[in-house]
């Protein structure tokens, strides 16, 4: 096992990574351009037929990155032609106020995802606003039932960053497999990550190639077990 690496506000945690491995970059840029041109073209098909996805952001209190990372979320529908707005609301808001939003985003036939940005200011209980959202339209994968079935290795809504993560190593045609050294099977890096604050949660990105392993390799990986959060 390696040292973990202060990475901020966020662990990063080297597992089984053989010193001799060679390094290889792998263009997340270009991947990204494919997909969203392939979205785009989605898109288009589907306003055809008159039906246009909408994507709701709620964005509560003054946070610089959240407010970046909010802006490039709508930059990426208008590129790909999805409907977007985006629901800002001070550092002074009221938790009741976030539950009445997102219930009445639940019963909006033209909203068909929803983002709640994280972190919300500190008072609002995190967990409690992301369970309201919409199973169906939870397309950060936070609710425990997507969150449960990613676990269960039947993935419905995946928490984008692990998603991308397992998109880009298909991509690069990386195979999962191996789990360490007792069978001399190959062995890789996997990042673990966790984000620190109210809503604390095991690695995305293990439990992404924990399900995919199951679902396709049938290789365990109990070398990459997911270590307790910072405190």
């Amino acid at each position: 096992m390696r040292p973990k690496l202060n990475t901020g506000n966020r662990v990063a945690q080297v597992v089984d990574c053989p010193p001799s491995m060679a390094a290889r970059i792998l263009d997340g840029k270009a991947l990204a351009a494919a997909v969203r041109a392939s979205v785009k073209e989605t898109v288009a098909r589907l306003a055809a037929r008159g039906v246009r996805p909408g994507l709701a952001v709620i964005l509560a209190g003054d946070n610089p990155a959240s407010a970046v990372y909010v802006r490039n979320k709508v930059r990426a529908c208008e590129e790909t032609g999805v409907r977007s707005e985006v629901h800002r609301y001070g550092g002074d808001v009221t938790e009741r106020a976030l539950l009445d939003r997102i219930a009445a985003l639940n019963s909006d036939p033209a909203v068909h995802g929803i983002l709640v940005q994280l972190p919300l200011p500190g008072r609002i209980n995190a967990r409690r606003v992301l369970e309201a959202v919409a199973p169906a339209k939870d397309i950060d994968g936070f609710h425990l039932e997507n969150l449960g079935a990613l676990v269960a290795g039947q993935p419905k809504f995946v928490p984008c960053t692990p998603a991308g993560v397992m998109r880009l190593i298909e991509h690069a045609g990386v195979t999962l497999a191996g789990t360490g050294r007792e069978g001399r099977r190959p062995t890789r890096r996997i990042f673990k990550w966790f984000r620190s604050g109210e809503v604390p949660r095991p690695g995305g990105t293990w439990q992404a190639c924990r399900a995919r392993c199951r679902a396709s390799l049938r290789a365990p990986l109990e070398r990459c077990r997911p270590s307790s959060p910072p405190e």
